[in-house]
C-alpha cells in the first residue's frame, strides 16, 4: 500500500512538476515532499544521458541476447575491490532488426554477439571505476558507438561477492537501458572517455 502511494504521489508530483498545475493528490505533506524530491532525481538522472532516450521501443522487436558473461574486474569503492578484484556477471540485450540476416544468413547482416562480447570484456576489465553505473555507461556507450545495428541495449552488471566483507545476499548490481536517438551525428567521444553516445 505505501508503495502504491508513493507511486501515485510521485506521478502526480511529476504531472505538477511539468505543467505547473496544483498538485491534487490527498496525501500528507511528507509523501508529497518525497515525490517532489523523487521527481528532481528522476529528471536530473534523465538529463545526465542526452545522447539516450529512456522511451520503450515501438513496433515489433528482434533481440539478441548474451547471458552470464562472467569477467574479473577492479571496480568498487573499497581498497579490497581494487586490490584484489572480483567477479561480475553481466547480461545484455541488444534490439535489432533480424530481418536482414534471416533472409541472408549471413553473419555481416547483423550484430556480431562474439564483438559485443569483446567490447564488454574490455570495459568490465579495463580500467577500474567506483561505480556500477559508471562501468555500465561506458560499456554500453562503447556498444552503441562500435555497432550501428544495435538500437537499444538493456545491460545488467552484478558483483557476486565484495573482496573481504561477508555477504548475506547472492549479488548488488545495476541495470541499465539505453536506446538510440535517430536524429544524432557521428560519435564524438571515444568509449573509454565514458561519454554519451551521438552515433545513429
Amino acid at each position: 500500500m505505501i508503495m502504491s502511494n508513493g507511486f501515485t504521489v510521485a506521478r502526480c508530483a511529476l504531472r505538477r512538476a511539468l505543467s505547473g498545475a496544483a498538485l491534487a493528490c490527498a496525501q500528507t505533506t511528507t509523501f508529497v515532499d518525497n515525490a517532489l524530491l523523487w521527481t528532481q532525481v528522476i529528471g536530473s538522472s534523465l538529463i545526465s544521458f542526452p545522447g539516450y532516450s529512456t522511451a520503450p521501443p515501438t513496433g515489433d522487436s528482434d533481440w539478441i541476447h548474451i547471458s552470464g558473461m562472467r569477467f574479473h574486474g577492479w571496480h568498487g569503492v573499497l581498497t579490497e575491490e581494487t586490490r584484489l578484484g572480483q567477479s561480475f556477471l553481466v547480461d545484455v540485450k541488444l534490439q535489432v532488426d533480424a530481418t536482414r540476416a534471416g533472409d541472408s544468413d549471413a553473419l555481416e547482416d547483423t550484430v556480431n554477439y562474439a564483438a559485443v562480447y569483446g567490447d564488454v570484456k574490455e570495459i568490465v576489465e579495463g580500467p577500474p571505476c567506483k561505480l556500477l553505473e559508471a562501468v555500465a555507461h561506458r560499456a554500453v556507450n562503447t556498444v552503441l558507438q562500435r555497432h550501428p545495428g544495435v538500437q537499444q541495449v538493456d545491460f545488467t552488471i552484478r558483483k557476486l561477492a565484495i573482496p573481504g566483507v561477508p555477504s548475506v545476499v547472492e549479488s548488488v548490481g545495476v541495470q541499465i537501458r539505453r536506446q538510440r536517438q535517430r536524429s544524432c551525428s557521428a560519435p564524438q567521444l571515444e568509449p573509454s572517455a565514458g561519454g554519451n553516445a551521438h552515433d545513429c
